[in-house]
């Protein structure tokens, strides 16, 4: 029997535990002993305990850096040795520096780190960009394995020298197959709207246009910007409404921004929503405006379940909804904090040639959604006005496309084909 634990932050049920555990439901029983691993909380240990796995807390971890990083540490080296597992796979940075560093010190046969975004991105001073950076090269040398969960985000810590490409190796991200099936019968179920309803003036849907997301209220999800610009679409469009679910730190603050603009009833925000498949049925349109990302599980979800997707042009979602993207991407030397990186097809571009694409297209229209320039609250007005005036026939094509392409990108069986070919080199490692 194989022993292994998977470390994880915090004990949230969102993008990164969700991927964790569709993948740690794959493992056979009858080979691996499965412990998780997290900071305290009743979400993910109940969790994992309905999946039947062992969960053991991190009592000293926190949030933010701490000098109980230290107590942590020693708690994951004593986690470690008593259990004497032969596997320990992280997830996020700063459980990748700890768990990687108990990891060797307690000289466990293979470690292994996924990689679910970059801690340096845009919208942060010059100094803290460098010093993630400076981070993540300590922790390479740590591990047997890099899992990223996306191409862009490879290529670009191969670019910068963080490690070498024969410890890189992408595995996208994908559901458990009991949610996928789930989805894909959503899709299949999606009633058309007459063809020739549309939101341009003078004629009136048959009923509202929904625009929906799942997310957390963070920064990374660019909630504040992208529920004030739903407010003022709005304003402007009588048939359209938005739904986002989730919470964070940002959701109160998002309540006081509709409720000021008085738009209670068109932009609603019910909290966590238990359902998921059930709510991105009601959804005509799925929206994920993100300052940066991995690979989101969100959005995922609502390809399978038939949805066309609006998303920002950064480069991990333009690996999923563009028809372009060829896994190339251009972080420009000011992306700390004054102008976000942008994807471009082909070769790494110059500064100008790139600056020069994003001003001529402030959205992008591809099979199944629409990339919408970064940080831009106009774009994505311009490109929702250009959406809803969509005849809906087109719309259902680009959500069935979007299932079609996810089917194929972010395949259950490609994933733990890929996670187990990696588990199974403990052989070669003891």
């Amino acid at each position: 029997m194989i022993k292994i634990l998977h470390i994880q932050h915090l004990p949230l049920l969102y993008g990164v535990q969700n991927m964790m555990l569709h993948l740690l439901q794959s493992l056979p029983r009858n080979r691996f002993e499965i412990y998780v691993s997290s900071q305290p909380g009743p979400l993910l240990e109940n969790r994992c305990k309905e999946l039947g796995f062992n969960y053991i807390p991190i009592t000293a971890l926190r949030h933010p850096i701490s000098v109980m990083d230290i107590g942590a540490l020693h708690q994951l080296i004593r986690i470690i040795r008593h259990h004497r597992f032969d596997i320990v796979h992280t997830h996020s940075s700063k459980t990748g520096l700890l768990g990687g560093i108990a990891a060797r010190l307690t000289r466990t046969p293979l470690a292994v780190h996924t990689l679910h975004g970059n801690p340096f991105h845009w919208g942060q001073s010059r100094l803290t960009y460098q010093a993630f950076i400076a981070i993540e090269r300590l922790i390479a040398p740590l591990f047997h394995k890099l899992v990223f969960v996306n191409n862009c985000d490879r290529e670009l810590w191969q670019k910068l020298g963080l490690t070498p490409a024969d410890k890189a190796i992408t595995i996208n991200n994908a559901l458990s197959d009991e949610l996928r099936l789930k989805l894909v019968a959503i899709a299949s179920n999606r009633e058309m709207k007459p063809v020739e309803a549309t939101l341009s003036p003078g004629t009136s849907w048959p009923e509202v246009f929904t625009i929906g997301s799942t997310l957390r209220f963070t920064a990374q999800k660019n909630t504040i910007q992208t529920v004030t610009t739903a407010c003022h679409i709005c304003r402007k469009h009588s048939q359209v409404r938005f739904v986002f679910a989730g919470d964070g730190e940002h959701l109160d603050l998002c309540r006081q921004i509709v409720h000021s603009l008085n738009m209670t009833g068109r932009v609603i925000l019910p909290g966590l929503v238990s359902d998921i498949p059930a709510l991105l049925a009601t959804f005509d349109v799925f929206l994920l405006y993100s300052n940066w990302e991995a690979q989101p599980i969100s959005i995922i979800e609502a390809m399978y379940s038939g949805l066309p997707i609006i998303g920002s042009d950064i480069p991990p979602i333009a690996e999923l909804v563009s028809d372009e993207y060829r896994g190339s991407l251009y972080h420009p030397k000011d992306a700390m904090g004054k102008r976000p990186y942008v994807w471009t097809s082909g070769a790494y571009a110059t500064d100008r040639k790139c600056r020069s694409a994003v001003e001529k297209r402030p959205y992008t229209q591809h099979s199944c959604g629409w990339l919408v320039r970064h940080d831009s609250p106009t774009a994505l007005m311009d490109a929702i006005a250009r959406i809803i005036q969509l005849p809906y026939a087109r719309i259902r094509e680009m959500g069935n496309n979007a299932l079609e392409r996810i089917r194929h990108q972010c395949s259950y069986q490609a994933m733990t084909e890929g996670y187990l070919a990696l588990y199974d080199q403990i052989g070669d490692l003891r």
